[in-house]
């Protein structure tokens, strides 16, 4: 009987040992990970684990107690170092085991301390039940980057558990912003230009820069966003004194960032541009062409010219001659800017007009006649009030008289398309706007009218572009002759228009006037675009030789600017011409003058010198009211004699 207690208690003893031995299970498959949670909020790991498998948790800290779970009450092993490393505790779930070095652990899911496996999804998570509660990361609590720091800057750290306090319905409306933000604030205390690095060890990732918290401030520049692993952004300028916030964020899946490395550098003084004020304003005279601006290193000044724009601009002025004359910028990608026009001096301006046309990247056109000795300024910036948003652009100024179309058929301009330069004429705005003429589409209103004769057959393709917003058409033709007869300028009744743009599917109805673009002549109606672009294609084909057209523009945008209308397939095979013989380019080079003063008047006595004379139409020399008109032939020079000025001191100009 004793012999038989023995063996039984060896049996039993051995039994124990063997199960010992297999209670500390090495699975080789792994899935899932996640970055250890730094408070006592629980973190799924995944929702499909199998208890064959094991999963990665990195960023553990030594001493910090955590507590593994599966909702399939596994045999759980933590191992650290390697996923076959020293084995750290194992037992049923929910196991509680503590870190003893920091790093990454192994977590083995079985479903028995044999080592069992199993396919059934668990849900397995972790909680640092020796943490405290979330310490969220947000405006009231940021890291702090000191004003005085020297760059390159850089830190790294986690967005996980840092709470999602700001999303794509705040500053810069990004969707990068939809998952946990982390939040630096730095107040430089000089003007700065800082780039933006951010590494991560996640995908759909970015880096916010706002001017103040992100739920009330303003975006600066935009923000450093990307699909993969890594963004980068900037330079944004920083201006002296001003509070920023930095927030690294995500698309939000995944919902945050394990492990990532923020790196700010550069660091360099941006001095204010030279035109920064509005006593430096750079002269701006006629001819000057893409002359290269920035508004980069702006200080923040009240600008005063009676339009809604940032104070971080750039002065331009230049002095009236009389003339017209046309302004236009165009700002580089990403930037969003406006200009301003004003008069008479620095502190007491005048508004003119204030120009937007809502796109960033986007060129502003203005075109006005000046008066006689007025100073004028421009002023250029982003177009949002309370932006501290800067950018590079460049500003042209031409002078001389912009062609301005026709109101009426009858007084229509010949058009013609001569080695690919066609014309450019002057869109003006309207208080109110011109509606378009009767028996027209009311989309072709602040009408101009115009006329082309065809040279060679062929097809014609035309361009017609505004500087300023949406510009629709219509062409009439052929006809043996001009015409402005109403029942001429008509279509048929029945309209085959593209679905979309300028080819493609097609529909066909009677309603003359919709928002596309004509597939088919309908009667005399050759072309038609109604489109809300700012730029149309007039296509012709075919066109034969003699063949007159009747085009009317409408500036449906009622805005200031330049429409550019030119041929655009000049030299292509099969392609059409337009006679330009019937264009006159006459110029006027020179006129001279004599005065001779008769008590309270004065006579005015000259030449008019000019080139290339039209066959037909006037010459008209006019000082105010007092004219002498000229008829054909016409040779240069004329004399010309103007009597009964008004001596009154004041300066006087020839028109």
């Amino acid at each position: 009987m004793k012999n038989i207690i023995v063996k039984f208690s060896l049996v039993v003893f051995i039994s124990l040992s063997a199960l010992y031995v297999h209670s500390q299970c090495t699975n080789t498959t792994s899935y899932g990970s996640a970055t250890a949670p730094t408070d006592n909020t629980p973190v799924t790991i995944t929702t499909v684990q199998y208890e064959s498998e094991y999963n990665t948790i990195s960023n553990v800290v030594a001493g910090e107690t955590y507590q593994s779970s599966s909702d399939c009450g596994s045999y759980i092993t933590v191992r650290r170092g390697t996923y076959d490393g020293t084995v750290v505790d194992h037992g049923w779930s929910p196991l509680s085991w503590t870190a003893t070095v920091s790093g990454t652990y192994y977590i083995h899911y079985n479903t028995d301390a044999a080592c069992g496996t199993a396919s059934t999804f668990c849900t397995t998570t972790i909680t640092c039940t020796s943490c405290g509660g979330a310490v969220c990361s947000n405006c009231s609590n940021p890291h702090l980057i000191p004003s005085g720091t020297t760059f390159p800057f850089s830190h790294s750290g986690t967005t996980c558990g840092a709470c999602n306090n700001y999303s794509s319905s705040d500053a810069c409306g990004t969707s990068y912003m939809n998952g946990e933000d982390f939040v630096y604030e730095y107040t430089p205390s000089s003007n700065v230009n800082i780039s933006v690095d951010l590494t991560t060890d996640a995908s759909w990732v970015g880096v916010i820069v706002t001017q103040g918290c992100p739920d009330v401030g303003t975006c600066v520049g935009i923000p450093a966003t990307s699909s993969g692993a890594n963004a980068s952004g900037g330079p944004y300028s920083l201006s002296a004194g001003v509070t920023y916030y930095f927030s690294v964020s995500t698309w939000p899946t995944p919902n945050c960032i394990p492990s990532y490395t923020l790196t700010l550098t550069d660091g360099v003084v941006t001095p204010p541009p030279p035109n920064n004020l509005c006593a430096n304003a750079t002269t701006l005279p006629c001819g000057t062409t893409n002359l290269a601006g920035t508004t980069n290193g702006a200080t923040d000044i009240a600008h005063g010219t009676g339009c809604t724009m940032s104070n971080y601009g750039v002065w331009y002025t230049f002095t009236g001659d009389g003339d017209e004359t046309t302004i236009t910028s165009t700002a580089a990608s990403g930037y969003d800017h406006e200009m301003a026009i004003a008069s008479g001096s620095c502190g007491s301006l005048t508004n003119i007009s204030c120009h937007d046309s809502g796109a960033s990247g986007g060129t502003e056109s203005v075109n006005f006649t000046t008066t006689l000795g007025v100073q004028y300024y421009v002023y250029i910036a982003h177009y949002s009030s309370g932006s501290t948003t800067t950018g590079n652009f460049t500003i042209s100024r031409s002078c001389g008289n912009v062609i301005v179309g026709s109101e009426n058929c009858e007084d229509a301009m010949a058009v013609c398309a001569e080695e690919g330069v066609g014309i450019n004429f002057g869109a003006q705005s309207n208080d109110p706007y011109i509606d378009a003429p009767a028996d027209q589409c009311s989309f072709l209103r602040n009408p101009t009218w115009w006329y082309f004769q065809i040279e060679s057959l062929g097809y014609i393709e035309m361009e017609i572009a505004s500087s300023c917003g949406d510009v629709d058409f219509a062409c009439y033709g052929p006809f043996d002759n001009i015409t402005c007869d109403p029942l001429d300028l008509t279509g048929s009744g029945s309209y085959t228009w593209y679905d979309s743009g300028n080819s493609g599917t097609t529909y066909t109805g009677t309603y003359p006037c919709v928002v596309d673009a004509l597939a088919l002549p309908s009667g005399n109606l050759a072309d038609a675009s109604y489109s809300i672009d700012a730029t149309e294609i007039l296509n012709i084909n075919p066109v034969s030789v003699g063949e007159y057209y009747v085009v009317i523009i409408g500036n449906y945008a009622n805005c200031d600017g330049v429409i550019d209308f030119n041929q655009t397939n000049i030299g292509d095979p099969g392609a059409g011409g337009v006679d330009c013989d019937i264009v006159s380019d006459c110029s006027i080079t020179s006129i001279s003058a004599t005065t001779a003063c008769t008590g309270t008047t004065f006579t005015l006595t000259g030449e008019i010198f000019f080139s290339d004379a039209p066959a037909d139409g006037t010459l008209t020399i006019c000082d105010g009211v007092n004219c002498q008109t000229f008829y054909p032939p016409f040779t240069s020079p004329t004399p010309y004699t103007l009597t009964n000025l008004s001596a009154d001191g004041l300066q006087h100009q020839l028109t």
